[in-house]
């Protein structure tokens, strides 16, 4: 049985030396050609190819992931980190963080352009 960071990086091979938008509430946060990714620490370090430099995105693991035909969306929002369940969704939406991710409750699309 494959973990979520298996079927992921199953997923993200597709990407791999293609034109990629990162997108965050509607706005692209960083584009380019993705020529590496890789992950540790809980996090993934996307290295990209911008117009004239090589630049690197440091995501963190999503609680859950979905698939399009061209896109993957990471899922960071509290409804997945509490499984679904309302009762620890409403424990944790209370919990105030010290200072929040800019994925704090978002979902990431990850697009092949």
């Amino acid at each position: 049985m494959k973990n979520i960071i298996e079927d992921i990086d199953e997923k993200l091979k597709d990407f791999l030396q293609n034109d990629v938008e990162f997108h965050l509430n509607g706005k692209i946060i960083k584009a380019g050609k993705l020529y590496l990714y890789e992950h540790g620490h809980f996090n993934y370090l996307f290295h990209i190819q911008t117009n004239a430099k090589k630049t690197t995105i440091k995501i963190p693991f999503p609680f859950n992931f979905t698939e399009g035909d061209c896109s993957v969306y990471f899922d960071y929002t509290i409804k997945e980190f509490a499984f679904g369940m309302p009762e620890i969704e409403k424990i944790v939406s209370k919990i105030k963080p010290p200072s929040p991710s800019k994925f704090y409750n978002n979902v990431l699309l990850i697009r092949k352009v």
